[in-house]
């Protein structure tokens, strides 16, 4: 007789800031960029407030990190204005991949989600030691040399017919 193993993927749960009468999931990527940008020119409405308790909450856990890996350096760690920057800069695209990060996600480790990534894993989420990128590159990445693993992102295979 033979054995049948089924193995059942858990439901995706929505994060809870989901449910808040703010919440707007159907903002492209394009306006979400326009949105960050909206951020440095001071303009506010309700996705920039939104967006902004999300990025703060974001450095909440990324200090909180920080603190339990003894890499938590006041005066060095990132600030939000610095956060906005990188997403301007890379106009919100993974540093490795290049593809669009999103700010305002739904599902609970959504693999395109926003993070800071840190370059040298030895030192804490510091203004000069991260890039954005989406969770699952950040994930992917783990401890390998930032260079190898960004090569790797950009080598294209070309199948020779």
């Amino acid at each position: 007789m033979e054995k049948k193993i089924v193995v059942l993927e858990k439901p995706k749960k929505n994060r809870k800031i989901t449910a808040h009468k703010l919440w707007n999931n159907n903002i492209s990527c394009d306006q979400q960029l326009l949105l960050v940008k909206n951020i440095q020119e001071n303009i506010e409405n309700n996705d920039i407030i939104i967006l902004l308790q999300q990025i703060n909450k974001k450095m909440s856990a990324y200090k909180q990190q920080d603190k339990l890996k003894g890499l938590f350096d006041e005066l060095k760690f990132i600030h939000r204005e610095k956060i906005i920057e990188l997403m301007v800069n890379q106009e919100n695209k993974c540093f490795y991949c290049k593809h669009s990060t999103i700010l305002f996600y739904e599902k609970v480790r959504d693999p395109k989600q926003w993070t800071l990534e840190r370059v040298n894993n030895k030192m804490g989420h510091n203004n000069d030691n991260c890039v954005l990128c989406c969770l699952k590159c950040n994930v992917t990445r783990n401890t390998m040399y930032l260079e190898r693993f960004k090569f790797t992102k950009e080598l294209e295979i070309i199948k020779k017919t």
